[in-house]
């Protein structure tokens, strides 16, 4: 079974294996830009950040509902 890598689309450089989260970015190191699983380069890491984090409040308080509900 080979696993799917993720590469550097500015240097080549191998980052290592893809995550199960397809929000995960990860930094290069060699080029300093940050890459998501699919190789593209995020140009604003704080703004991913923050509409995940968005994201998972959201879904935080549709859970909280749906106890309150039962």
């Amino acid at each position: 079974m080979e696993s799917k890598r993720v590469i550097c689309p500015v240097c080549g450089d191998d980052l290592g294996p893809a995550q199960p989260f397809m929000s995960t970015l990860t930094g290069c190191r060699r080029c300093r830009v940050w890459v998501n699983n699919a190789g593209e380069i995020v140009k604003d890491p704080h703004k991913h950040f923050k509409q995940w984090m968005e994201q998972k409040g959201s879904k935080r308080k549709v859970k909280q509902q749906g106890g309150q509900a039962a």
